[in-house]
């Protein structure tokens, strides 16, 4: 169990106020590519190693510690699918749809704290996937109003053509 806190920054980022209060993007929006991820693993590499997941999702704080997008697109596959589910409400979005949501909020966000706490890595039985698991807290400012929230997060990681790519992440806020 690691606990970590670190202003600016979010493993898997979730704006679930923003994403379900104001979220009102175009189909054109929501169905944008997204570029592949540079996650390579070395070839002839007997299967993915929990020291392979926590490089990815180093990168994806690193990512979002400099709110940047476009590496944070390098962590996604094209085709991954984001849940959030708030106070009976559910929203579903691709990556391209979640990443200019983040854009979006991350222009709006300030003084952002995250903490995430009780991380767990599973490692598939098929040597290509994994999933991580973290109870979220996270802080911030919007429009001059404090918002606190707390989550569940799970992200689900493949192997695809070599590369570790998250294809699935969801955040059932508490």
């Amino acid at each position: 169990m690691k606990t970590s806190r670190i202003l600016y920054r979010c493993v898997f980022p979730v704006f679930i106020f923003l994403i379900l209060t104001s979220c009102s993007l175009t189909d054109d929006e929501k169905s944008q590519p997204v570029k592949k991820a540079q996650n390579e693993m070395p070839s002839g590499a007997p299967g993915l190693t929990e020291e392979a997941v926590m490089e990815l999702v180093e990168r994806m704080d690193d990512a979002t510690t400099y709110m940047d997008t476009i590496v944070l697109s390098e962590c996604l596959a094209p085709s991954a699918v984001f849940t959030f589910k708030f106070r009976g409400q559910s929203k579903k979005m691709k990556a391209g749809a979640y990443l200019e949501t983040l854009e979006t909020g991350w222009e709006k966000c300030e003084d952002f704290q995250y903490e995430r706490e009780n991380q767990v890595i599973r490692l598939g039985k098929d040597g290509k996937s994994a999933v991580v698991e973290a109870d979220v807290t996270e802080a911030y400012v919007i429009r001059g109003k404090e918002t606190t929230s707390r989550s569940h997060e799970k992200v689900t990681m493949k192997l695809i053509d070599g590369e570790l790519l998250v294809v699935k992440a969801s955040a059932v806020m508490n």
